[in-house]
């Protein structure tokens, strides 16, 4: 594998002043004409001067420097992808899409409707499978189900695939989508600082993975279609500011399949606006089986918004640490429309989480909050698991569990403990024959709903005592 160092190579100053993009730009278009290879940042200061200038991550290049003293120091943001912002959103509506055959779980191949369209393939070629159905918004298609995988063999009608299916779904197009996803490719062992903007703005990565990094920016990353891929053994220092510059520090969207988070710290400091201020981890748009795990976030001094925001989708989150001044919610979970995403059964597992809030009165306002909000939706396949939250309601109605809205079934809350009660909506009742609301029959029940060796202040309803079954659960004194 060619090694290239970006200074002696390609002229690189790595001073701190002089703009060194073009440098990068050809050095790395250099390594992709050979298919590959190892870029080397000496110790140095590599400025990249302006919006826009970026470096490309490429397929099959490893990207690497002498730890904290090799620093990159970007704009808007520092590694972005080949296709920069679009994969992922926009770009997910421009594509020639093929019709192919409805997939089921195990499966290791796509099968094309029309056996013409294979030769649109070869081995080593990322192929996406993507719903029919699509949220549309301005500028954006945003599939609901997305599967990204290699090609490994082409035989007849039928792509060979390198990993099996997760998840069957039904209604689906495919395309080639090669030249903008970066594949195997690494970066490790630099500090990489972009005080407003992403180190990391990833839109489309298969089989890659950041390590051993250190960051400064107002988020961590963005990624989406993040599929297979993994970064860890991070240190962050993440800025948000009260003109409203903040970000999630991990946001995982649409197509990030099996991302894996792991062994990071953040130091998070500044406040913005109530309006502005994202969730801390962000599981959303699509993005499956996510697993993030042993991370902690020290922010103080920061009053922030949700800790977690996810949708359904099968992700284990598990060994975090929060402390903060202030928040509004543990957990935002819920599920989407039953008409239109097929995979709602795919729950979340969060377990071994502890969030510390720090204001003397008020310091939250909820703890975990479940809910599907489309008709005949259910949350479903949840397990919440030795979590703890530490702080001061205030005066107001303050719920440590709340089942908000939707029907709940195969729900686990075990070793769930704060000061907040357990709640559920009982205000809706499904409409009898005449049209009227029936008194006896929720519109939002609770279906195999447990709460075991929980700790809370009080449970507000009767309801909410005869749906849900209590297995050596305490009630804490206000």
């Amino acid at each position: 594998m060619r090694q290239i160092d970006v200074r002696r190579d390609f002229g690189a100053a790595g001073d701190g002043t002089t703009d060194d993009w073009s440098a990068i730009e050809n050095a790395g278009l250099y390594l992709e004409r050979l298919g590959g290879g190892r870029m080397y940042f000496p110790s140095g200061r590599y400025r990249l001067s302006g919006t826009g200038r970026n470096i490309t991550v490429r397929s099959n290049i490893e990207y690497f420097g002498d730890g904290h003293s090799s620093v990159i120091l970007g704009t808007n943001a520092a590694f972005i992808s080949p296709q920069g912002a679009a994969f992922g959103r926009s770009a997910y509506g421009s594509y020639a899409y093929l019709p192919i055959r409805d997939i089921k779980a195990g499966d290791r191949f796509l099968e094309l409707a029309n056996p013409s369209d294979a030769a649109k393939f070869q081995p080593g070629d990322i192929v996406i499978a993507r719903s029919t159905n699509a949220i549309v918004t301005p500028g954006d298609v945003l599939p609901y189900y997305v599967e990204m995988n290699r090609v490994v063999g082409v035989a007849g009608n039928r792509l060979e695939l390198e990993d099996a299916i997760d998840d069957g779904w039904s209604g689906l197009i495919a395309a080639n989508v090669t030249h903008h996803v970066a594949q195997g490719y690494s970066i490790h062992d630099l500090r990489i600082e972009c005080d407003a903007g992403y180190p990391f703005f990833i839109q489309g990565s298969y089989k890659s993975v950041i390590r051993n990094c250190w960051t400064r920016g107002f988020a961590l990353a963005c990624f989406n279609a993040f599929t297979r891929s993994m970064a860890h053994d991070i240190n962050a220092t993440v800025m948000w500011s009260e003109s409203g510059a903040s970000a999630s520090l991990f946001e995982i969207e649409t197509g990030s399949v099996r991302a894996n988070f792991h062994d990071i710290d953040v130091y998070l400091s500044g406040n913005v606006p109530e309006s502005a201020r994202y969730p801390l981890f962000y599981c959303q748009e699509f993005s499956r089986r996510t697993l993030l795990r042993n991370i902690r976030v020290a922010a103080a001094g920061t009053e922030l918004g949700l800790v977690f925001q996810v949708m359904s989708g099968g992700h284990q989150i598990e060994n975090i640490d929060v402390t903060a001044r202030k928040i509004d919610k543990v957990l935002d979970y819920f599920s989407y429309d039953p008409a239109a995403y097929q995979l709602n059964r795919l729950g979340l597992t969060l377990s071994n989480v502890r969030v510390e809030t720090l204001e003397a009165t008020n310091s939250f306002n909820h703890g975990f909050v479940l809910h599907n909000d489309y008709a005949g939706g259910e949350v479903r396949n949840v397990t919440v698991r030795d979590c703890t939250l530490i702080g001061s309601p205030g005066e107001g109605d303050h719920h440590l569990i709340w089942f908000y809205k939707g029907i709940q079934n195969g729900i686990l809350f075990d070793g769930v403990r704060g000061r907040g009660s357990v709640a559920m909506n009982t205000s809706a009742r499904t409409p009898n024959q005449a049209g009227r609301p029936s008194a006896g029959d929720l519109a939002f029940p609770l279906k195999n709903v447990m709460l075991r060796n929980c700790e809370f202040t009080r449970i507000t309803s009767d309801e909410m005592q005869r749906q849900a079954r209590y297995v050596s659960c305490e009630r804490l004194m206000d």
